[in-house]
């Protein structure tokens, strides 16, 4: 039987709730957390200024976080899976993402709802930027709070040279998500779910 509620309840719900909401909104807005010089770049998508910045090598945190739990890694992935700089203009953002890596950036360090540069890149289109997260040690099967791989986010997304990079980097076609679901059942096509169904076999 569906739950049925009056309009008395209906405002009472919506009062109690209001300034819990507006609550959380107060907490971010006083929260905030400044950007710095590099991460403004980035989320500017200011190509050539990011480049500059890290070239010069006068960033005393390479790892900071923005109130959005954002590295300046993270944005600069991100930002690569767009492909464009500020003025529109296309540019290759991996440039970016190995200057961080051949700096100091953590390549695990992990953002909002937990996940990881190669979550980000597994989103993406470019099975490169993924070669090159592993390259410098990112973590192949780490899982974001709802338990999933990105091997689940790009089996979900679904671009097949970025699930076959994962695979032949031994990602788990096995591990389990919180929701109880493999990458298999997270698969988009049915071309996916043959790739990975085959790799779960072997």
């Amino acid at each position: 039987m569906s739950a049925r509620f009056s309009l008395k309840e209906c405002i009472v719900v919506l009062v109690c709730f209001l300034p819990w909401a507006a609550g959380l909104y107060f907490v971010h807005i006083n929260n905030h957390i400044p950007l710095s010089p590099l991460q403004q770049a980035l989320d500017s998508k200011n190509f050539e200024q990011a480049k500059r910045l890290i070239q010069e090598g006068r960033i005393a945190d390479y790892n900071p976080r923005s109130d959005w739990f954002r590295t300046p890694l993270m944005m600069a992935v991100h930002n690569s899976l767009w492909g464009y700089d500020h003025e529109g203009h296309p540019v290759d953002w991996i440039e970016v993402v190995n200057l961080l890596l051949t700096s100091d950036a953590d390549v695990n360090e992990t953002g909002w709802l937990c996940y990881t540069p190669l979550h980000q890149a597994a989103s993406g289109k470019d099975p490169k930027i993924i070669k090159i997260l592993l390259s410098h040690g990112a973590t192949l099967d780490r899982k974001n709070c709802h338990g999933q791989t990105p091997l689940m986010i790009a089996a979900a997304v679904g671009n097949v040279p970025v699930i076959n990079e994962l695979l032949i980097a031994g990602a788990n076609p096995r591990s389990l998500a919180k929701d109880g679901k493999t990458a298999l059942e997270y698969a988009k096509t049915t071309e996916i779910a043959t790739l990975i169904a085959e790799a779960k076999n072997k």
